[in-house]
């Protein structure tokens, strides 16, 4: 969502530096677009973890900007309500907590998790 933000920035507003941005990002990911059929690490995203903070910054800050305060603060407590719930979900496999199989089959929402 945050990348469509971005693009959407730069053709409304021509900003360059949000341009840097996404031409950092794209640069940082590319090379393991290739590999999307394989097991790859998240550690990897290491390089391009730069590049989204200041992403959702530039984004934030754009919506912050057009919306009043109380939408504003809707859309954050919105925002960091669903990062938690899905944190909480993950929080199992992320530790490698011993599951039941069904339990690890639900949280696998991609063929190529597995």
């Amino acid at each position: 969502c945050v990348i469509a933000g971005v693009v959407i920035a730069i053709l409304r507003r021509g900003d360059w530096r949000i341009g840097a941005v996404l031409i950092g990002f794209i640069g940082g990911w590319l090379p393991w677009a290739q590999y999307l059929n394989r097991t790859t690490f998240t550690f990897y995203c290491i390089v391009i973890l730069p590049w989204i903070i200041l992403a959702i910054c530039y984004v934030a800050d754009a919506i912050r900007s057009r919306a009043s305060t109380l939408a504003w603060r809707l859309t954050f407590i919105s925002t960091l309500a669903v990062i938690a719930l899905v944190s909480a979900f993950f929080y199992p496999i992320w530790t490698a907590m011993p599951v039941p199989y069904d339990f690890w089959l639900s949280h696998m929402w991609f063929d190529s998790w597995i």
